[in-house]
């Protein structure tokens, strides 16, 4: 048999193969057709005729034959084409595979945790402990300054609307409300509780590391005159025997004055040195503290003009709420907030105070405890900022307690007036 060429035809995804040998017989079927004829012819001229037939498919076939092995061998060499080119002699652009991404594995999780997440979830921040850190003790160490500005916030003058939140009183009170209630972070109503009960946990142990402490006191108040009371004071505060000493520092208005008050000694009064603001500096004199006098120029006693004050306070609220009875007023859990006064933002509790609970409120306010967040501070976790509205929400009470110094051993010589300021 002659040599035989093969050539390859791509079509529609097909194979097939053409032979054509010496013979000249093509193996397609309309070629093969017309040889068959032309030997079965009668006649030259029929004979003639089936010749040119078959010479014109022959030539056909080879046409044929050669232009689908040079489309093929063309497709074959063709660099593959990358997802978002175009695609040549046209306008479409090549398809983009689906990406590809690993399985994940999804929890099923009930529709009631949906709407109230649990507590742990929402305060992860809080249940790490943020003040985990421990208290120095027994290192005397430097006594803050309390010569510094007081912060640039003035006492608020009756608002045009009632202002739900402290936080920023150059907002409006629609916007701030919306922001507290944003902070609650969707607490129910058990999961605020057990907030509320830890909050103050936290607080009454960090109390209870402390023996002493030293720090910067400052306070603004609206009076029952209707004048605001201002004082930026040096507090030193020990716990047994209960002793407090408040020290008007140097530049201030009342510079020199200074009160001390130890429980059992002094007939349990406080011992007075008058200063530069009083008729008359340099005396020394006794009051009691619940008295008209020593309360003259301010809403509380000295008594309560201290961390551990605040503590008790918070922790009768909470407790008097876990049982059901709501006599110091509904309290919330707002969430963290942030404050001028501090660099982190605070724990938030508000306390919703009913009318008749206080003098000074008679048809009740609202009184929010700011607690301490960041453990870098020895104070983290307690009480730092009380800021109380009264039913209209006009600021009445602001107190502020900042720059701590704990268990530097104060000693009884630091409360003793005759040592202080000498004998009378």
């Amino acid at each position: 048999m002659a040599s035989a060429k093969t050539r390859t035809h791509i079509s529609a995804g097909t194979l097939s193969t053409r032979q054509h040998g010496s013979g000249g017989r093509c193996s397609t079927v309309p070629c093969a057709r017309q040889a068959d004829c032309c030997r079965s012819a009668s006649g030259w001229s029929g004979r003639l005729a089936c010749v040119i037939a078959l010479c014109v498919c022959g030539v056909g076939c080879q046409f044929w034959g050669w232009t689908t092995r040079h489309d093929a061998v063309a497709d074959t060499a063709k660099p593959p084409i990358a997802a978002g080119q175009l695609v040549p002699d046209s306008n479409r652009v090549a398809p983009t595979p689906p990406a590809t991404s690993p399985p994940v594995n999804i929890e099923p999780r009930s529709r009631s945790a949906e709407r109230n997440p649990p507590v742990a979830e929402q305060t992860a921040d809080a249940t790490a402990g943020p003040c985990a850190g421990g208290l120095a003790s027994g290192v005397r160490q430097e006594v803050p300054s309390a010569a510094n500005a007081e912060p640039s916030a003035s006492p608020g003058r009756p608002p045009s609307a009632p202002v739900p939140s402290p936080r920023d009183d150059s907002r409006p009170a629609r916007v701030a409300h919306t922001q507290l209630a944003a902070g609650t972070g969707g607490v129910n109503a058990t999961g605020e509780l057990a907030k509320l009960q830890e909050l103050y946990q936290q607080a009454a142990q960090r109390y209870a590391q402390m023996d002493d402490y030293v720090c910067r006191f400052r306070r603004r108040e609206l009076l029952a005159n209707g004048d605001v009371g201002k004082d930026m004071i040096l507090l030193r505060v020990r716990k047994h025997p209960f002793s407090l000493r408040f020290t008007w520092p140097k530049g201030s208005p009342d510079e020199g004055r200074e009160v001390v008050y130890v429980q059992g000694r002094f007939n349990n009064q406080l011992v007075v040195r008058t200063g530069k603001g009083d008729w008359l500096a340099g005396l020394r004199i006794e009051l009691a503290p619940d008295s008209p006098r020593a309360n003259a120029n301010t809403r509380r006693s000295f008594l309560q003009a201290n961390v551990g004050y605040l503590v008790e306070s918070l922790g009768q609220a909470v407790q008097s709420q876990q049982e059901g009875n709501y006599r110091f007023g509904r309290i919330r859990y707002l969430g963290r907030q942030p404050r001028p006064e501090s660099a982190t933002p605070l724990e938030c509790v508000l306390q919703e105070i009913p009318p008749g609970l206080e003098k000074l409120l008679p048809r009740g306010g609202r009184r929010y405890f700011y607690l301490a967040t960041d453990s870098r501070l020895p104070e983290c976790g307690l009480p730092v900022l009380i800021i109380t509205q009264d039913d209209s929400g006009r600021e009445v009470e602001y107190y502020c307690f900042d720059r701590f110094s704990i268990n530097i051993g104060l000693r009884d010589e630091d409360f003793d007036p005759d040592q202080l300021w000498g004998r009378k």
